[in-house]
C-alpha cells in the first residue's frame, strides 16, 4: 500500500515538473490550474489569517465534536447495547481528544473571563479551613478539635 502511495506521488510530481510540455493538453491544464489556484487560495487565507481566528474555529470544530461524539455515544449505547464495545471506544477516545482540545483552548483565548467569573468561588475554597478554624477557635463546642479531652 504504501509503495503504491509513493508511486503515486513520484508520478504526479514528475508530470508537474514536465511543465509545458503536459500543460498543451487542455485537461491537465485545467486540473494543474485548479490545483494552483486552490493551493494559492490556501496561502493567502493563511497569510490573511490571525492566530486568534484560527483558535476561535478550532475551539467551534473541537465542540461540535465532541458534542456529535457523545450524541453518538449515548445513542449506540441505548440501541446496540453491549454487540460492539470497539465503536463506543473509538468514539470514546474521539470524545475525549475533542473535549480536551476544545478546554484547552478555551483556556488559552478565554483564561481571563474565566478567572474573573471564578474569583468568588476561588476565595471560598481558599478562606473556608480559616474560617472554619476561627469559628471553632471563638464558639466552643463539642464537635471543636481544639478542646481538650478529659477523661
Amino acid at each position: 500500500m504504501l509503495k503504491l502511495v509513493f508511486t503515486t506521488i513520484q508520478t504526479l510530481i514528475s508530470i508537474y515538473w514536465l511543465g509545458a510540455t503536459v500543460r498543451q493538453n487542455p485537461a491537465i491544464n485545467e486540473v494543474v490550474r485548479l490545483v494552483e489556484e486552490g493551493y494559492a487560495r490556501f496561502n493567502s487565507k493563511l497569510k490573511d489569517g490571525s492566530v486568534s481566528a484560527g483558535l476561535k474555529l478550532l475551539k467551534i470544530l473541537y465542540g461540535r465534536s465532541a458534542a456529535v461524539l457523545l450524541m453518538i455515544i449515548i445513542i449506540y449505547s441505548l440501541l446496540f447495547k453491549g454487540s460492539s464495545i470497539v465503536a463506543i471506544t473509538v468514539a470514546a477516545y474521539l470524545f475525549l481528544f475533542s473535549s480536551c482540545s476544545w478546554f484547552s483552548i478555551k483556556w488559552c483565548t478565554e483564561h481571563r473571563t474565566t478567572l474573573k467569573q471564578l474569583i468568588p468561588w476561588i476565595v471560598v475554597y481558599s478562606l473556608t479551613p480559616f474560617l472554619i478554624t476561627l469559628l471553632f477557635l471563638l464558639e466552643p463546642t463539642s464537635l471543636n478539635p481544639f478542646t481538650v479531652i478529659r477523661v
